[in-house]
């Protein structure tokens, strides 16, 4: 027996957005032909095929209200929004599927535009929102950050952001193709520009279509035709930080020619303690000659 039920994904600044749909298995996950994926709106949605919680293709609508079945079951009435069909395809290290596909929440809040505060494009919302609303994605192609300290292109790029919620080390990027707007504009979030007075924050959300990436929450409230704002400092001090003391470990991973991090770092604690034992061998030397030097400064100075 089905039940119609909504359950939600995720739980952020009490926004919610889930799957409305029937429970047929005992784990509680939803499958269902006509499963909607409510975005945080509780209005725009993706309906079509879902099994155990995955979208396997569904179109955009717009939730209208509900209506009660012969059952007495509360089923969902919409809107088709759009044909075209969308589907769970997450971006690999080098391609980004159905590049102009846009998303349908997103298209709602946001455009493209010259940017007022930043040099060349920026991003800009369509009507007023109130502060606290996600508002958009940042997705890209996927690559690890081992792989950003070996390909010149990934290192230099001002595009690339920590993803490591979604997978240890994995770093989002906006390769040279996808950032031409006819080559790609799924999503919009890569173009925002920096501010040290932001009204957005990065947040994260595995979206039913890319996968776990970025999200876009606006932290003030926003005029239609504002440009929004990240703060991207703290993404480079959390690379500066995090790269200083983890860069000599990746880069001895490169050389050693390994990608198991279980035989690097084995292998790294074998040198780690031959280097242990022979500082202590010379720590009694040491000690002497600081001593000594300690005598000849007395006597000299």
């Amino acid at each position: 027996m089905s039940v119609w039920s909504y359950r939600l994904q995720n739980i952020l600044m009490d926004k919610k957005w889930g799957l409305f749909g029937s429970l047929r298995s005992e784990a509680g996950n939803i499958t269902d032909m006509n499963a909607i994926y409510l975005y945080p709106d509780n209005q725009t949605g993706l309906m079509g095929e879902f099994i155990n919680d995955e979208m396997i293709w569904a179109k955009p609508v717009k939730l209208v209200g509900f209506k009660r079945s012969s059952c007495h079951v509360l089923e969902p009435i919409v809107q088709a929004l759009s044909e075209e069909f969308m589907q769970l395809e997450p971006s690999n290290s080098t391609h980004i599927p159905s590049p102009l596909l846009k998303d349908p929440f997103e298209e709602q809040y946001l455009e493209v535009r010259p940017s007022v505060i930043g040099s060349g494009r920026g991003v800009f919302s369509k009507r007023r929102i109130p502060e606290g609303t996600l508002v958009g994605f940042y997705q890209g192609v996927r690559t690890s950050k081992i792989e950003a300290l070996k390909d010149k292109e990934i290192r230099k790029s001002p595009y690339k952001i920590d993803n490591d919620w979604a997978h240890p080390n994995e770093i989002l990027d906006i390769s040279e193709f996808y950032r031409d707007l006819n080559n790609y504009n799924a999503t919009l979030c890569h173009l925002i520009n920096h501010s040290p007075d932001p009204n957005s924050v990065f947040e994260e959300i595995d979206h039913p279509r890319f996968g776990k990436i970025r999200s876009v929450r606006l932290i003030k409230p926003l005029e239609s035709q504002e440009e929004l704002s990240l703060d991207y400092g703290f993404m480079e001090e959390y690379f500066r930080v995090k790269n200083s003391y983890q860069s000599i470990l990746e880069l001895g991973k490169v050389f050693s020619e390994t990608d198991n991090d279980v035989d690097y770092y084995q292998d790294l604690k074998k040198h780690i303690n031959f280097l242990k034992t022979k500082v202590q061998e010379i720590e009694p030397y040491a000690d002497m000659l600081k001593s000594a030097g300690e005598m000849f400064h007395s006597v000299f100075k």
